[in-house]
């Protein structure tokens, strides 16, 4: 971990109300909480609640250990290798049904690592403020990560592409120093990308897993982006989450119970993976917004896979599959390429989902090699 420190507290600002709202108020006024909904209507904040009684998920877990009535593995945008979610036992004292006020305000302190390249904001569509990062020069790309991740886990390609590209990296909403704005809703994030674009210059997007569908979604809205690449961010036929995992998790994120969330579903190798991340406390403090992101992940694929909008989507667009999944993600990148006027789909040898920490010089080559087809019809910023 070196000089990094990733328990260093960031700048919360303003954004701290939303913070404590959207990742432990509301979900916390799901259990209908006398104490908690007293606070949120004392407080005059609106919000939404979940549209499911979570508290009788908590029968399903025992133990620190997430129990699955189906025995599937939970699927973080595209099908994992993962092992059953019974292996993760942790030795944790529980966090109690309903914490108290203070416990609240801590979870709203987000933790975060330290930051590469320029940071600056850019102000969403409901004014929820997005922050980046970026370095280097060139044509630009901006790379926005995953279910569980921060911006962080883009920066080891980021760095690769700098000296020829300027690179961007993201933080969604509801993580780092990225505000949070309720009601959530898929379609806030989106605009969120838009955002960003347009405040960049015309640039590549390329989204990661969940962010798969919001950069498509983006690129239908603004002419600020010229170029999309999607690594594996559709669904596989399935949803990521049953509704009996949904609930356990949100059980879990009723229960304060944060870093069970972040682990559901994941392997001791990739726990112990994750726990050396420098990112892994700002991961744990997002970790409240897997049950939302999931929800819409999985409605937007419902409603959007063939939707013919996507036949006016006229800019270049590189769809990528690691190999390890090609059986499963394949017929639907295959599906989605034929209502794209200008798509084409390629494979990343040897690789998964996370070819961005497993093999960065093949996906840093493979994004490179793409851009540079593309030639004069990628304007620089």
């Amino acid at each position: 971990m070196g000089d990094r420190d990733p328990t260093r507290l960031g700048q919360l600002g303003m954004h701290r109300g939303n913070v404590l709202l959207g990742q432990v108020i509301e979900p916390l006024a799901a259990s209908r909480s006398t104490p908690i909904l007293a606070a949120v209507s004392a407080s005059g904040l609106d919000y939404v609640l979940h549209q499911r009684a979570v508290i009788g998920a908590l029968d399903g877990i025992r133990d620190g250990v997430p129990r699955s009535p189906t025995g599937r593995t939970l699927r973080r945008g595209g099908p994992q290798s993962r092992c059953s979610r019974a292996a993760y036992r942790p030795g944790m004292t529980h966090a109690p049904l309903v914490p108290d006020l203070a416990t609240l305000l801590r979870l709203g302190d987000r933790p975060m690592s330290d930051m590469t390249g320029e940071q600056a904001f850019a102000t969403s569509a409901d004014g929820t403020r997005i922050a980046y990062w970026c370095g280097g020069r060139g044509q630009a790309i901006a790379f926005l990560h995953g279910l569980t991740a921060t911006h962080r886990s883009w920066q080891p390609i980021a760095d690769r592409l700098a000296d020829r590209f300027r690179t961007c990296t993201v933080d969604r909403r509801g993580r780092g120093v990225s505000g949070d704005t309720l009601p959530y809703a898929f379609e806030r994030e989106a605009e969120d990308v838009v955002a960003v674009a347009e405040a960049i210059g015309p640039l590549t997007v390329l989204g990661h897993s969940l962010s798969g569908p919001l950069a498509l979604e983006a690129a239908l809205r603004t002419p600020a982006i010229a170029s999309l690449i999607v690594y594996e961010g559709w669904g596989a036929g399935e949803g990521v989450a049953t509704d009996e995992e949904l609930a356990e998790l949100d059980a879990l994120v009723v229960a304060g119970r944060l870093e069970e969330v972040l682990f559901y579903g994941d392997s001791p190798e990739e726990i112990a993976r994750t726990r050396a991340l420098p990112d892994f406390a700002e991961r744990v403090a997002a970790a409240a917004t897997v049950p939302r992101e999931i929800r819409g992940f999985d409605a937007y694929w419902s409603a959007h896979l063939s939707d013919a909008r996507w036949t006016s989507l006229g800019v270049p667009v590189l769809l990528l599959i690691g190999e390890l999944n090609r059986e499963a993600m394949e017929p639907r990148a295959l599906e989605l390429a034929a209502r794209l006027p200008r798509a084409s789909v390629r494979i990343l040898s040897g690789q998964g989902h996370f070819a961005y920490h497993t093999a960065p010089d093949l996906l840093a080559d493979e994004i490179a090699r793409w851009l540079t087809s593309l030639g004069d019809t990628h304007p620089v910023a």
